[in-house]
């Protein structure tokens, strides 16, 4: 991570570390959600095989992946949230990114 260990890091190197640590540990299970960038989905219930904008859905975090089979992973969308959709038989769940989702009060 650090380029120069001889020196020490550098102010971005730290300022990395920070935006990636915020992001991490933002979003957590059972937080509601909402999309707050364009991100086209082509598994929504009413929309199947249709390109679909999420943008402004809001949806629940069920799982956050970190892990898997106790080892430590690095999925590139980590937050599993779940959508509440009228006239759909069940929820759907799309897997997506921190960066993609802001937090509910």
């Amino acid at each position: 991570m650090w380029e120069n260990s001889n020196r020490g890091a550098t102010a971005y190197e730290l300022y990395k570390v920070v935006i990636v640590f915020r992001l991490l540990m933002s979003i957590k299970a059972g937080d509601r959600v909402r999309v707050s960038s364009p991100v086209v989905l082509f598994h929504h219930p009413n929309h199947r095989n249709q390109p679909h904008d999420a943008e402004g859905m809001e949806g629940t975090v069920k799982q956050v992946l970190n892990d898997w089979q106790g080892r430590p992973i690095s999925p590139n969308f980590p937050v599993v949230v779940e959508f509440s959709i009228e006239g759909a038989k069940r929820p759907f769940k799309a897997h997506l990114s921190n960066m993609e989702l802001e937090v509910l009060s």
